[in-house]
This record gives structure tokens, sequence and C-alpha cells, in this order.
């Protein structure tokens, strides 16, 4: 998963861009579901190999973010980034690309 920010038009936010790139040769795959705080935000479907989702971040809390990739067969891989709330600081990039 890589993950990149930028700030908004309103103060003291951020959009948030979460990337996942799954690729299945076998099974090929379904789909990639995105989490926040263990709590079902999106869900992107289709042949992938891409697969992005957005938000605004306000700063100031404790998150997790979690992106869950299935193939058709049922098969899954996740990556997760825990706690971003040092994000107002840094530009931080982390990459995982899931190949089942």
């Amino acid at each position: 998963m890589v993950y990149e920010w930028s700030l908004s038009e309103n103060p003291g936010s951020w959009w948030m861009w979460f990337n996942v790139t799954a690729s299945d040769a076998t099974s090929k795959m379904d789909r990639v579901e995105y989490y926040l705080n263990d709590v079902l935000q999106d869900t992107v479907s289709g042949p992938g190999p891409d697969y992005s989702w957005k938000f605004l971040y306000s700063g100031g809390l404790h998150i997790t973010i979690k992106a869950i990739a299935f193939d058709i067969a049922g098969n899954q891989k996740y990556d997760e980034i825990v706690d971003i709330d040092f994000i107002n600081t840094r530009h931080f990039k982390i990459n995982l690309i899931f190949i089942f």
C-alpha cells in the first residue's frame, strides 16, 4: 500500500490517497476493501491491478488504515498502516504489492 497526502482547501486538513497494487495471474483479482480503525470505508472492485481510495484527514487522531485484497477464489492478503498521527510533520510512503 502506498499513501500520500496533500494540503486541502480547509486549514488543518489533508487529503490522503491510499493506493494498492494487487494481481493474481491464476484466479484474477476481485476487490480491495479499505478500513479506517477497523470500520469498512470503501470497496473498490474490478480486475486491478490498481485500487485507490482517498479521505480528508483532520489530524490529531490515532488511526489505522487497512487494505484487504481479495482474488476471485476468495484468497486474501492485507497490509495496514498503524497510527499515522505524525502525518502533519512528515511525508511518508509505504509500498506493498499484493501478488497471490
